[in-house]
């Protein structure tokens, strides 16, 4: 039996009905504390550049030296006693190695002492692994002989190629995969839902991932090799780079919003965009950075890819195995996770005597 009021009509009622869902959350209040996350994540990418870069100076500098016995000496303390712990030398025993050493990327320059009198010294560097390393190997070159009293010509043995004048394509490649690994997995979560609980549905976005990520690292290596020429010679294995990139980039975005809900996008991106870009090799170079970038960035996907990518096509392959090492272990980890979570959730849901939640809209 309904009741009215004095004036016939049936009272409104305000509020929802006894025992239904509470009243959405105003659209502006949803919102607030995510873009709140992505203010602090603005500010922390500012932080973590600038930090980075504001005062990129030389820190244990790898050069060897190549000399007769005693003059070998000599140039060692005059690297020693420059000032700040900016050169870590070592002792080639002779001019080949030295050359090698550089070529391997097991060091930044060589110092190689001439033989005759009145002859300059000659500084082997590799542009190709960092115009800025080659920069300040020849600063504290040029100053350590200067010391000694001697005068040092600098020779280039391996420089970037025509197309990547200022040797900053890989870096600019490994940030693309990067970025794009982790928009594709945003594009998965936003058009498949983003419910934990369901293996068959983590299956499905590891396939499609995959496939997109091989596609994405044919499409990188194309525009670097055959369409600008700005790294060349090197398809096959671009691609390959290219693709564990992505994959490793995405599958630990799926994983951290699995492991964390919304917040793990945000961890994602601190991992991988706000910390990841200037811990990459060129901009400027790893032995540049402050201690904190010098130990994060090689052990980050967009640190390693740079990393695998210039040695790859500038130094015959040398120094890559840490490299991929890093970037297996981020796709496999994120995999692992990616599984375990969905996996947990389904038997957590599907276990005797729990009642098992209404479904509700994604977070």
């Amino acid at each position: 039996m309904s009741t009215t009021t004095a004036t016939g009509r049936a009272p409104q009622h305000s509020g929802p009905p006894p025992g239904g869902p509470p009243p959405p959350r105003p659209a502006g209040r949803r919102a607030a504390p995510l873009i709140f996350g992505l203010l602090l994540l603005q500010v922390g990418f500012v932080v973590s550049a600038v930090g980075a870069f504001h005062s990129a100076a030389p820190h244990r500098l790898p050069i060897t030296v190549a000399a007769p016995v005693q003059t070998a000496a000599r140039m060692v303390d005059a690297f020693d006693a420059l000032p700040g712990d900016f050169v870590r030398t070592t002792v080639a025993p002779d001019s080949a190695t030295a050359r090698t050493r550089v070529l391997r990327r097991e060091a930044a320059a060589a110092y190689i002492a001439a033989t005759a009198p009145g002859q300059a010294d000659t500084l082997l560097v590799a542009s190709a692994a960092g115009p800025a390393t080659a920069q300040a190997a020849t600063q504290v070159a040029r100053e350590a002989g200067r010391r000694g009293g001697r005068t040092v010509t600098v020779t280039d043995v391996q420089a970037p190629s025509l197309g990547d004048r200022w040797g900053l394509a890989p870096s600019l490649l490994a940030i693309s995969w990067v970025a794009g690994g982790c928009l594709a997995a945003v594009v998965l979560l936003a058009a498949g839902g983003a419910r934990p609980d369901d293996p068959q549905r983590t299956v499905t976005w590891l396939a499609i991932l995959a496939g997109y990520a091989a596609v994405s690292g044919l499409a990188g290596a194309a525009v670097v090799d055959p369409v600008f020429g700005a790294l060349p010679g090197h398809f096959a294995a671009l691609c390959a780079i290219g693709a564990l990139t992505v994959f490793a980039a995405g599958i630990t975005t799926l994983a951290l919003r699995a492991l964390f809900g919304v917040p793990g996008l945000g961890l994602a991106a601190l991992l991988l965009v706000v910390l990841g870009v200037p811990g990459t090799g060129g901009l400027p170079p790893t032995a540049l950075l402050p201690q904190f970038w010098r130990t994060v960035g090689p052990a980050l996907p967009t640190g390693a890819a740079d990393a695998a990518v210039r040695n790859t096509v500038y130094f015959g392959g040398h120094a890559t195995l840490g490299p991929r090492w890093v970037l297996g272990t981020w796709a496999v980890a994120g995999t692992v996770l990616a599984m375990s979570v969905s996996l947990s959730a389904r038997r957590g849901a599907q276990s005797p005597g729990r009642h098992r939640a209404q479904p509700r809209p994604d977070r």
